[in-house]
């Protein structure tokens, strides 16, 4: 069954060892009447030898998990696919919402739509729940479009190559990719323990700084407990 009666896939990379958090994502994906298929999270057998010293290996393999995944719904003949990160929190109104973005996104010509992101330029509406950016942070949720996936596939590879563990802003940084997000933003990263960074992360403040935090929360009872 197709993702909001659109997008041909859906997956979720999830460490194996992370069986906690993929039991609480999913509850939030049965909420939405999301169906998910989880895709194993890469855990490098090469870490990195060089590189910005606050970047780990798990940056390394954050980066290869989402080459593989795209790589993977591009084999497998998927138009679009829907691919989040297993810390992704969900608006309780974003199945509501998506299904209106769909209908907006089908009258443009579209790489990737993110659901949420750290933006870091200046956009432009184009649509009612649409705008069009320049520079943006994070994959714990987008949507990537087919003729986009060998591009996005191979950017992070070539990242990955050139020891630039910042595969997210190497996406972005992409030029001729028409990319978007979501108005109203739509999803965030829970705070808690990054395998990507080795430590406890919050990064609230990195999506709340561009958008409306309280009205996010105000559509999020899980945040409000």
């Amino acid at each position: 069954m197709k993702t909001f009666g659109f997008f041909d896939a859906t997956y979720v990379i999830n460490l194996d060892r992370d069986t906690e958090k993929l039991a609480r994502v999913m509850s939030r994906f049965t909420a939405q009447e999301i169906e998910p298929v989880r895709f194993s999270g890469i855990i490098p057998n090469d870490p990195p030898d060089s590189g910005p010293e606050n970047l780990k290996s798990g940056h390394h393999g954050c980066g290869m998990s989402h080459q593989k995944v795209i790589e993977s719904a591009f084999t497998h003949g998927c138009d679009n696919v829907l691919i989040f990160e297993d810390d992704v929190v969900l608006r309780d109104d974003t199945s509501q919402i998506m299904q209106t973005v769909v209908k907006q996104l089908q009258k443009l010509p579209w790489d990737i739509v993110y659901l949420g992101l750290d933006l870091d330029s200046d956009s432009t509406r184009v649509a009612p729940n649409l705008f069009q950016f320049w520079q943006g942070y994070h994959l714990h949720a987008y949507a990537i479009n087919r003729p986009a996936m060998q591009t996005v596939a191979g950017v992070i590879a070539d990242a990955a190559a050139k020891r630039d563990w910042h595969h997210d802003a190497a996406v972005s940084r992409t030029p001729g990719l028409n990319k978007f997000y979501t108005d109203p933003l739509l999803a965030i990263q829970e705070p808690g323990y990054s395998a990507t960074y080795d430590k406890i992360v919050d990064r609230t403040h990195q999506y709340f700084s561009r958008f409306d935090g309280d009205e996010f929360i105000a559509h999020c009872e899980e945040l409000q407990k």
